[in-house]
This record gives C-alpha cells, structure tokens and sequence, in this order.
C-alpha cells in the first residue's frame, strides 16, 4: 500500500469530529506496515464498516430516524417532559410550519385521532403557554370555531384569520351567552337590590347598576358597550309581593335602563327584582 498514514489521518479525523457531538461508537480498527500490500475489496470493507457505525451513532445521538412505520408504534414514557408528563414531546422552533401534523387518508367512518383514556383524568389536556388560542377549528374554507386563552368561545364563519364577527359567542369573563341575530339569547341578567347593589354570584359581570334621581327610589342600569338603550328588551320581576308591585322600566339618558315600582298606593317604592336582558334582533 502506498499511502498507509493517510488511511489513518482519515480514520483518526472522522473519530475526532464525531467526538464533539458525543456520538458513541467503536471504529474497526486495522494496522499497516510499510510494504503491505491491501486488496481494494478489503479496504472498501473497512472504510464502510466504519462509515456506517458512524452514521448509526450520529442518527442515534441526533434522532434522525425518520421513516415511514408500517403497523402500530408504542411511545412508553415515565420522566417529566417540560411543562407535564407524558411519553412523546414534539417541538419546532422556526416557522416552517406545524410540529406534527395528522392526516387520514381513508374514506372510513373512524377519525384521524383517536385518544382513550382509562383512568379518571382528562381524556385530553391543551395548554397554551403564550397568548395564542387554546384551539381554532377550520373546514376549507375559514375558521368556524375558535377556543381563547381565557376559555371564551366564538362560533361561526369566523374567516381565514379566524378574527371575523362569530354567530355565537360564549364569553368566561362575562358569563353571557350572544348570538348574531340578537335575540333568542340574553345578553346580561342580574339580582338587584332595593338599594341598588347586585349580587355577583348570580348577576353577570357585563353591566352596572346605581340608584337614579328620579323616579325616586328607581335603579339605572347600564350594559357594557351596550350603546342605545332601546336596543334592549327588559323583562323585569320583583322579588316579593308580585301583587302589591308594578314594575316600570324606561330610558334615563343616552345609555341606561330605569327600572322602578309602583305600590299598591301608587307610590314608588324602593324593591329587589330580577332582571333579563336581550339585544332585539335587527329589522
């Protein structure tokens, strides 16, 4: 052989590179003297046997193992993995698109996932760490239903970006319930008291109430970007002596609702009642 130090430097140079990665592996090893004579089929031998234990290595330290699976795939798993537990954990960190994308390729009536879950926990837990939403659901051609970071809902054509108007809107911070046509559905519901506070257990958080000026006693109640009170259908009932009381609502100013009583002596009279409120639906 003419060149036996070179064959060495290569091999030496592959070992000390791969070293850096921490790649385990164990080279095959040969030794030359000068004057040997090696046949090209003995040294293919050895360059590839030590290539591929290489290649393994680095595939194994790196987890470039892709491929196609054929048949089922078991990922068993008992250490933490950031932010919970659990057996498989996939990340992506530019944006190239999605980090694990499911697809069914199959006319069949079964879905493209399907997670059971034998214990008591949930059958299935998101977490959205930033400020994005928690789910978004889109056919073809726009987002129908979207999940947000604070659990509210919104349902509909919601567009391709998902920011369109919703036909239907659950909000958590508000407890209401709203729909596109405006009726069918309260927007705001409460317990008033005869001196104006309400109860924030069963009222919800999207309107406030304050003693008016006249009628005198009476309440005013304004909704939360409410706009013109007449938009508005106010049904009323006191919590007490239905017989003995006449209830009365009109429009106090440019954005609340009145809401008084009348006695059995035609007075006004200060009174709790309940109170439902919904959006009329457009002409």
């Amino acid at each position: 052989m003419k060149n036996p130090r070179r064959i060495r430097v290569i091999v030496l140079s592959i070992a000390l590179g791969l070293s850096v990665w921490g790649a385990a592996f164990t080279f095959t090893t040969a030794s030359f003297s000068e004057g040997d004579v090696l046949s090209a089929e003995a040294l293919n031998t050895l360059l590839n046997s030590n290539f591929q234990a290489a290649a393994s290595a680095t595939d194994e330290k790196l987890d470039l193992s892709g491929g196609t699976i054929e048949g089922t795939l078991r990922v068993n798993g008992d250490a933490p993995i950031e932010n919970g537990t659990g057996a498989l954990f996939v990340s992506l960190t530019d944006d190239a698109g999605s980090a694990g994308v499911f697809r069914g390729n199959t006319d069949s009536g079964n879905g493209v996932v399907t997670i059971k879950q034998e214990g008591a926990a949930p059958v299935l837990t998101l977490k959205a760490l930033g400020s994005g939403q928690i789910i978004g659901g889109a056919n073809g051609t726009a987002v129908r239903f979207v999940v947000e970071n604070d659990g509210s809902i919104r349902i509909g054509n919601l567009g391709q970006n998902g920011q369109a108007d919703p036909t239907l809107r659950l909000d958590a911070a508000a407890g209401t319930v709203t729909n596109a046509v405006g009726s069918g559905l309260p927007v705001a519901f409460g317990f008033i008291g005869s001196d104006c506070s309400f109860l924030t257990e069963t009222s919800t958080s999207n309107f406030s109430a304050a003693e008016a000026d006249f009628p005198d006693p009476s309440c005013d109640i304004v909704i939360d970007g409410g706009g013109d009170p007449l938009d508005y259908v106010i049904i009323v009932t006191p919590d007490g002596a239905l017989e003995t009381l006449t209830p009365f609502t009109a429009i106090n100013g440019p954005d609340a609702i009145n809401v008084s009583f009348l006695d059995a002596d035609d007075q006004f009279s200060a009174q709790a009642f309940h109170f439902v409120a919904f959006k009329k639906a457009a002409p």
